[in-house]
């Protein structure tokens, strides 16, 4: 399964608001959700913390509590980010394309909803991608790696598009 830069990116700032990922930056980091993710405070992201998270996650986009997530929920803290960055109009249709394709790739059974099931497998999914050595867990390193990686990639798309 392909994910796209925008999910990934989401992901990895979702990883970062780790007080230990905070160590290494400089700059401050996006918070995507008033959740810490990593519970023993290791450094290191196991796949439960990160089944932790995404249980926040979906209970915070699921607004109307009914056990699913359609798109209008799903938009939320999308449409908030975009308002605090003050994003061009140019990036907010990327984004766009970005969003829609992310609800799609989760909502496996094409109903239009992203059940609890769908979010956390997606979720099970974007861990095992991020843990680039296979040992159940995010570290750091693999966090910086897949950021520099999402950095050229837009690099690379946004050089190609010009």
């Amino acid at each position: 399964m392909k994910f796209s830069t925008l999910s990934l990116a989401v992901t990895a700032l979702a990883l970062l608001s780790t007080g230990a990922a905070q160590a290494t930056e400089k700059k401050p980091v996006t918070k995507v959700a008033p959740v810490s993710i990593d519970a023993n405070k290791d450094g290191n992201i196991s796949l439960k913390e990160a089944q932790g998270l995404a249980a926040k996650q979906f209970s915070l986009y699921d607004r109307n509590k009914d056990g699913s997530v359609d798109m209008k929920e799903y938009r939320v803290p999308f449409d908030a980010l975009a308002k605090a960055k003050k994003f061009d109009a140019k990036k907010k249709q990327q984004d766009e394309v970005v969003i829609k394709e992310s609800f799609a790739r989760m909502d496996n059974d094409k109903n239009q909803k992203i059940s609890k099931a769908e979010f956390m497998s997606d979720a099970d999914l974007r861990h095992k991608t991020m843990d680039a050595d296979g040992d159940g867990l995010v570290t750091e390193k693999e966090i910086a790696a897949l950021q520099k990686k999402i950095e050229s990639a837009h690099r690379a798309a946004v050089t190609k598009k010009n």
